[in-house]
């Protein structure tokens, strides 16, 4: 049996990236195909993830026509009801380029930085010490399709500043940084969602970054 104070507790916080939305049919994809499933088959049982992810949310921005979208407003709550966690990983950010709530990467990037304040100053491993944070910036939107087009019209040029922008914030809080748009792409089938293959190649990155963040945090100290 394993030592149950082993198992590192880790938080996805993300929109409908982390919720699994499959864009072939407009329903969820199983545990399993989703990228939480994948890492946590990846990582194994010394790892327990906690998936937290809602279609539509922002980073830190009020949805005029859904309510409860605002992720600011919710995370402090998640943060202490998963307590204690080791660390969180955010991906976040998609629907902030929405035109309606605020259409840039820039204040995407901003409303992350409200989040990772909101983390660093909560108690959610119980020790007076704030968890690690994995910031993940979100893939470039590729031809929005359909209603999609209609939500993310002019959303594609500006996606592509997301990694510059996300970078900048974990540089100024020294946290972990992992840019999605090298490795993975949407979903020909509506430009903004994963198929199961890129939620598996999201994983398999994922995975390696969360070994090396807790293989760096037990490396003796000289």
């Amino acid at each position: 049996m394993k030592n149950i104070k082993s198992i590192k507790s880790i938080l996805c916080y993300g929109d409908s990236l982390t919720w699994g939305y499959d864009p072939e049919t407009i329903n969820r994809y199983p545990f399993e195909q989703r990228w939480t499933g994948f890492l946590q088959h990846q990582l194994g049982l010394n790892y327990r993830i906690i998936e937290e992810g809602l279609n539509g949310r922002s980073t830190a921005f009020d949805d005029p026509f859904v309510a409860d979208r605002n992720g600011s407003n919710t995370l402090p709550l998640l943060l202490e009801s998963h307590a204690p966690l080791d660390l969180i990983i955010l991906l976040l950010g998609t629907n902030d380029l929405k035109e309606y709530i605020k259409g840039s990467a820039k204040l995407a990037a901003i409303g992350c930085s409200k989040l990772v304040r909101l983390i660093m100053a909560s108690q959610t491993n119980l020790a007076a010490k704030s968890p690690n944070i994995l910031l993940l910036s979100p893939p470039i939107i590729t031809k929005p399709l359909n209603f999609m087009a209609t939500i993310f019209d002019g959303a594609e040029k500006e996606s592509k500043k997301f990694a510059e922008h996300y970078r900048n914030i974990a540089d100024f809080f020294k946290i972990n940084f992992l840019d999605t748009s090298q490795f993975i792409q949407p979903s020909r089938t509506d430009g903004v969602h994963l198929d199961v293959n890129n939620n598996k190649l999201l994983a398999e990155k994922v995975a390696i970054e969360v070994e090396k963040i807790f293989s760096k945090a037990n490396a003796p100290k000289l």
